[in-house]
């Protein structure tokens, strides 16, 4: 395992950042949106989950993924907001002499609109933008006509952890539990991680549906049991495991905003 003293001690100088709810309020867009669109009291809090169907409001995978495309359909990335404190956060870390990457899990065929944005928000900060396109994967087993959907990547696609490899980064900020965990354990080159953001999705780890899952989730909705009270307890059936806050690895380490990342990274000395 790298810990951060000795991914801080590198030569490398590039630090990955995720897109979505670090440089972009996406979640509290997205809930913004779907209470205009469909008429419900949505909040961020109701985003318990990283797969948003096992979260209230959503319905059906099925559902879910026709809701998401309408969204994107409806300007949802154009319309986020930058996080608070992002922009100065982040020319901070610039004038500490850190090159700056963003590692995003949306698809390449949402570079257009991401680059809009980051130059719109965030201009003259970085030095890359790499998709790895881990959403694809959902709407392609959809197409696929399985109603199952993974959090991982397409196959032979890169994940975060061997793009920010391939690019020589030494540090992550993301605020996905499941990235934190999975490039802070990656075989053979361990990626050090902040994970961002006080938010509900990364207080545990959110298991991926099963067909299982689904059976169960979409006989819910048919027996007419889809109230609050309903979704509520089909997301606690989906909990993995307990909060993972205090078993995170060391190379691991949680930061609530960008006030709270720009100390970190000073803290650790590598000016």
């Amino acid at each position: 395992m790298v810990t951060f003293d000795q991914a801080f001690a590198s030569d490398s100088r590039t630090i990955a950042i995720d897109c979505d709810d670090v440089l972009c309020q996406t979640n509290v867009t997205v809930a913004e949106m779907h209470n205009e669109i469909w008429g419900t009291d949505m909040t961020i809090e109701d985003f318990q989950h990283y797969l948003y169907w096992q979260n209230r409001g959503w319905g059906t995978p099925e559902e879910t993924l026709r809701k998401v495309r309408h969204l994107y359909a409806s300007g949802l990335l154009m319309r986020s907001p930058p996080i608070e404190g992002a922009l100065q956060g982040l020319q901070a870390l610039k004038e500490l002499g850190y090159r700056l990457v963003v590692i995003t899990a949306r698809s390449d065929n949402q570079r257009e609109e991401t680059e809009a944005w980051l130059a719109q928000h965030l201009p003259d900060i970085f030095d890359g933008v790499y998709f790895t396109g881990a959403f694809t994967a959902m709407h392609q087993t959809e197409q696929s006509g399985q109603t199952v959907a993974s959090m991982a990547p397409p196959k032979k696609k890169l994940s975060k952890a061997d793009i920010a490899h391939q690019i020589g980064a030494f540090l992550l900020i993301d605020d996905s539990i499941e990235n934190a965990l999975d490039c802070a354990t990656h075989h053979p080159t361990p990626l050090p991680v902040l994970l961002f953001g006080p938010y509900p999705w990364n207080r545990h780890v959110t298991k991926e549906d099963s067909p299982e899952d689904v059976i169960a989730h979409n006989e819910r909705i048919a027996r007419g049991i889809d109230t609050d009270e309903g979704e509520a307890l089909a997301g606690k059936l989906m909990w993995s495991g307990e909060d993972v806050g205090q078993a995170l690895p060391h190379n691991v380490h949680r930061v609530r905003d960008w006030s709270e990342v720009v100390s970190f990274v000073r803290d650790q000395g590598k000016v």
